[in-house]
């Protein structure tokens, strides 16, 4: 009887090391920061520290453009990392639809290209709809940091942010694209347009997007 108390009690340390084992386990994939400012606790964080890229404007790395997105509060998880990842889209889109009017823009204004002559808007509408394909295809998230807390009416939340991953050759290619795209365009009212100086601005234009596929998609212009 003695034995089998014995053999009880050690089993029972043995499950008890176990539960242990596996709650230090699961700590693990995550850290555990003190509380938040404001009254809210932190219950749970991919990171001991908010990395340092979540602040940091789009920039360039390597072959890659960086965007951050960042999600609203969710009850769920996956939630929280669904919004941050088409934040971090919109995000890119904002920024290289904005960078690639400006440079056609500037193109224009360098070969003295008037307005009339070519539909600006136009342009950008192609360029936007042609990179949201590629965004959509060739953008990866590189890193997500997360954080469930719990607010001062003790509900628990998510919240998300994404590093966001977009190759410079996919958005290199679109904006050569829309330079041929547009140039093509430009070909057809040259060869039926009548006016002499219409016809000099038309040939201007197409010298713009001619530079345009060469140079290729420059955010820092």
């Amino acid at each position: 009887m003695r034995k089998a108390i014995m053999l009880a009690g050690v089993i029972a340390g043995m499950c008890s090391l176990c539960v242990c084992g596996c709650h230090e386990k699961k700590v693990e994939k995550g850290i555990t920061p003190p509380p938040a400012v404001g009254g809210e606790k932190m219950l749970w964080s991919t990171h001991k520290e908010r990395p340092a890229w979540l602040q940091t404007p789009p920039r360039t790395e390597g072959e890659y453009y960086l965007f951050v997105g960042q999600s609203e509060k969710f009850a769920i998880e996956k939630g929280a990392k669904d919004a941050a990842y088409r934040d971090a889209i919109k995000q890119a889109g904002i920024s290289i639809n904005t960078s690639a009017a400006s440079s056609f823009q500037k193109l224009l204004a360098n070969h003295n290209v008037e307005s009339q002559i070519i539909d600006r808007t136009t342009v950008s509408r192609e360029f936007e709809e042609q990179l949201s394909k590629a965004l959509i295809k060739k953008a990866m998230v590189k890193q997500y940091y997360e954080e469930q807390r719990q607010n001062k009416s003790g509900q628990d939340y998510w919240i998300a942010f994404a590093l966001l991953e977009v190759p410079m050759s996919s958005i290199d290619e679109v904006y050569k694209n829309v330079a041929e795209q547009t140039k093509e365009s430009l070909m057809k009212d040259y060869e039926t347009a009548k006016d002499t100086k219409a016809k000099e601005q038309l040939k201007s234009a197409m010298d713009a997007f001619d530079e345009a596929n060469e140079r290729g998609f420059n955010p820092a212009e």
